[in-house]
């Protein structure tokens, strides 16, 4: 889970995988108030020791209210996680506030 503190351009969202060479499928944020945006089709992009479609990006592009959100990830069995997610998958958000420009 992750919050906005404001309205924000949100111009990627991107998860990393592993366990799975295949196509990236989509990435959506959830709001607590059960308000989905996207989903969004990602690309992928090589990770770590070369492997194939690791990163899953996605392009936004769109101001997402300020609120408290959780990625939602087509494919969690790949999700990768690490000591210190405490069995979350890795993910990050890239955008900026309305009006900041990029």
């Amino acid at each position: 889970m992750f919050t906005l503190a404001e309205d924000t351009y949100i111009t990627m969202v991107q998860t990393y995988h592993y366990g799975d060479e295949g196509a990236p499928g989509t990435i959506a944020l959830e709001s607590t108030d059960g308000t989905i945006y996207g989903p969004w089709q990602a690309d992928g992009a090589t990770g770590q020791g070369d492997v194939k479609n690791a990163y899953w990006q996605a392009p936004v592009n769109q101001v997402i209210p300020a609120g408290e959100y959780t990625f939602v990830d087509s494919k969690p069995s790949t999700w990768a996680i690490a000591p210190d997610t405490g069995g979350r998958g890795m993910c990050k958000v890239f955008g900026y506030p309305p009006g900041a420009g990029n």
